[in-house]
């Protein structure tokens, strides 16, 4: 009997992976599918623990009177598993504050953003508003390369932080004081993945990525994130949780028109 991930949907979760949910039930464990972060569920937790101790009080109460003591040891041995395979159901993990590893710039960071549409007064502009919110205390400075047109390349000399760069990325999308212009924004991010996105497996580490909102957006404040396997993860500035992952990559097409960006995988 096993239990699907509620990343990938594929049943690998057998009695082992769902005792070890169930014993370590403070640390997430990885999918040994997809790499995504699970833990056993609330009410599961509780179900699995309780109907184990009520088999326990069961066998030695109840059961050790009126049979011999190698078949009270039996039967714990085969009732034991019972309410885990059961009860014990992989949940996603939500990343907790404690968990986020804390910022360490990399001036050799690979962090790029390009953008194409505003016109570089707007661009600055939209630049300037936002490091205004800056509130790590120090200077965030942004490197910025005019290629074609209204074409422009950010690179962060002094690095920046992954909830930031998201933030940035978003921001770029609906700038506050600039509107919507009769124009196409196009905003993408790419970098190199690693600990420092919280919920992303370990097995991604390392792989290339590019970092847009999604097509269709009316929330204003998600980022998609898309590993070159084809993975996607989302980012939810109003929950908490971490990078999550989703089945819909959402990337808008315009993103891989005419070579403007190179699609991951």
């Amino acid at each position: 009997m096993t239990k699907e991930c509620p990343h990938c949907g594929v049943d690998r979760f057998g009695l082992w992976d769902l005792c070890k949910l169930t014993v370590n039930y403070s640390d997430a464990s990885e999918c040994p599918n997809c790499g995504g972060l699970v833990r056993n569920s609330h009410t599961s937790q509780f179900l699995t623990l309780l109907v184990t101790a009520l088999l326990v009080v069961f066998d030695f109460l109840l059961l050790s009177p009126l049979v011999p003591e190698w078949i009270v040891f039996l039967s714990l041995i085969v009732l034991i598993p019972v309410p885990t395979m059961l009860f014990a159901k992989p949940v996603m993990a939500q990343i907790r504050q404690g968990d986020v590893p804390p910022f360490t710039a990399n001036p050799d960071n690979d962090k790029t953003i390009t953008v194409s549409g505003w016109h570089e007064d707007e661009l600055y502009k939209a630049l300037d508003d936002f490091t205004s919110q800056d509130r790590s205390g120090s200077a965030l400075k942004i490197e910025i390369e005019k290629s074609i047109e209204t074409i422009y390349r950010l690179t962060f000399p002094a690095d920046i932080s992954v909830l930031d760069f998201a933030a940035l990325i978003n921001y770029l999308n609906y700038p506050i004081d600039l509107g919507s212009p009769e124009r196409t924004i196009k905003v993408a991010g790419k970098t190199s993945l690693s600990s420092d996105f919280a919920g992303v497996p370990e097995l991604l580490w390392g792989q290339a990525a590019i970092l847009y909102v999604p097509e269709g957006d009316e929330d204003y404040d998600v980022v998609h994130l898309q590993a070159e396997t084809g993975k996607v993860f989302a980012l939810s500035f109003n929950q908490e949780g971490g990078w999550r992952r989703v089945n819909d990559p959402l990337s808008p097409s315009s993103l891989w028109e005419n070579g403007w960006g190179s699609e991951p995988g």
